[in-house]
């Protein structure tokens, strides 16, 4: 017997429930030198147009990345989204209303998809480099002290999930985002530290680890009831790894929960 036809001649058989998502991600602007130029509502038309043409139904727009792509009351928008009043006709000056509104009159659906814990990409120094929203005692700080990861990006920063401050900013921005705009989902993408080989090194000078900030620190030793110095002792003891893992993990979920739980509680029907 081909096992291989078998199965799937067994798959196609299995009822479809009918629904179906094509979805493309998006980062605004990205393609204005390509011919769609969404500083203009024709420009967002024109790209929208080709999305439908292409056969996609879903649409994952960059919201907030640091800077958001709306005037916020909570956040910083991106200098490149601050527009003039009459930048998109109907929808004034609002980049995001625009492509939504044009997206639904297209039948796209249309996710937020934001970078929760990013705080930006370090230039020169902090004051340059960070949205005027986010303190500096926000943000995460790696085992040597690093902001963060220095790739292909440049040198990316992250908040810190331990302070308190951080996750009622991100809840207000969720809350913000769910009430003024139509949106049919909102994605939270890089809902985590940006990287640990922490569990496979026991060199101090190889470890690639963050969250080291006092805060996290304070909380980690009144939560496990440990008083040493976890800087030092984490390298070699695999057991306080495994608890500093566990109490990070535990940091993101909550950040998930609440921010669910807010934007449920505005649109009991969003994804």
């Amino acid at each position: 017997m081909n096992f291989l036809n078998h199965d799937l001649q067994l798959f196609s058989s299995f009822q479809s429930n009918g629904i179906e998502m094509r979805g493309a991600w998006h980062m605004p602007h990205f393609l204005n030198d390509f011919g769609y130029d969404e500083r203009t509502l024709a420009g967002v038309q024109k790209l929208l147009d080709r999305v439908k043409k292409i056969g996609f139904n879903t649409i994952f727009i960059e919201t907030v990345n640091a800077f958001t792509i709306y005037k916020s009351n909570c956040s910083t928008v991106n200098p490149r989204f601050d527009f003039p009043k009459s930048q998109y006709g109907e929808y004034e000056d609002d980049y995001l209303a625009c492509f939504i509104g044009e997206a639904h009159k297209r039948d796209l659906k249309v996710h937020a998809w934001t970078t929760t814990m990013r705080a930006g990409k370090f230039v020169n120094s902090l004051a340059e480099s960070l949205p005027g929203t986010i303190k500096p005692e926000w943000l995460a700080r790696g085992y040597h002290n690093e902001f963060g990861l220095n790739g292909k990006y440049g040198e990316l920063m992250w908040l810190d999930a331990s302070n308190p401050e951080v996750s009622d900013y991100l809840v207000r921005q969720y809350q913000e985002l769910t009430a003024k705009y139509d949106l049919d989902g909102i994605e939270l993408d890089a809902i985590r530290y940006p990287v640990s080989n922490l569990m496979e090194v026991n060199d101090s000078s190889l470890v690639s680890d963050f969250g080291y900030t006092d805060c996290a620190l304070t909380m980690f030793n009144n939560n496990y009831h440990y008083h040493g110095d976890l800087k030092t002792e984490i390298v070699q003891n695999q057991d306080l790894k495994a608890k500093w893992v566990r109490f990070r993990s535990h940091l993101m979920t909550e950040i998930v929960q609440t921010s669910r739980t807010v934007v449920l509680e505005i649109k009991p029907d969003l994804p």
